[in-house]
């Protein structure tokens, strides 16, 4: 049987982006379109495949296409931060980073492990035990996220001022 969980994940990762989910039977060609809320999921088995295809294609080309493929997300950079300044522990990132949810701390992090950016280890026992940490990958992004924080830090007030305008 397809692993629900699978699928699941699968259409997280592409959902709201545009482009179109195919599900088609191994070996056709062919296959049904199905908007992404709409799937079956008990219908699928080993006979099917998924793919999904974008209306605009990225370009890797870009550097800051690439950059942002692997630090677009919110909390990414903070979350590679923390590791850095040695918060190995889920749950230590979810105290540490304010205003994130669990639920998407543990999204990006499942994303960053896919792109090779960070390395989790599960360790055996009750209560299971996971940490995370940086690959080589994942050290080179640092002095890209230290200009970025020092240039926030830099212009902390503009931000501050332009939150005031669009408020008062």
């Amino acid at each position: 049987m397809f692993p629900f969980v699978s699928l699941f994940i699968f259409i997280q990762q592409i959902w709201g982006q545009a482009g179109t989910l195919t599900i088609r039977e191994k070996g056709f060609t062919q296959g049904k379109i199905i908007p992404y809320g709409i799937a079956k999921f008990s219908s699928f088995n080993e006979n099917y495949e998924i793919m999904y295809s974008r209306k605009i294609p990225e370009d890797l080309n870009c550097g800051i296409v690439v950059t942002m493929k692997i630090l677009g997300g919110k909390w990414k950079a903070c979350i590679l931060d923390g590791i850095n300044k040695g918060i190995k522990r889920p749950s230590e990132l979810h105290r540490a980073i304010h205003g994130a949810s669990p639920r998407v701390i543990n999204m990006q992090l499942h994303e960053l492990e896919q792109a090779g950016i960070i390395v989790k280890k599960i360790y055996q026992g009750l209560p299971l035990k996971v940490e995370y940490s940086l690959t080589d990958l994942g050290i080179s992004l640092l002095p890209v996220i230290a200009v970025i924080d020092k240039w926030g830090i830099e212009n902390n007030q503009l931000v501050e001022n332009l939150r005031e305008q669009v408020v008062g």
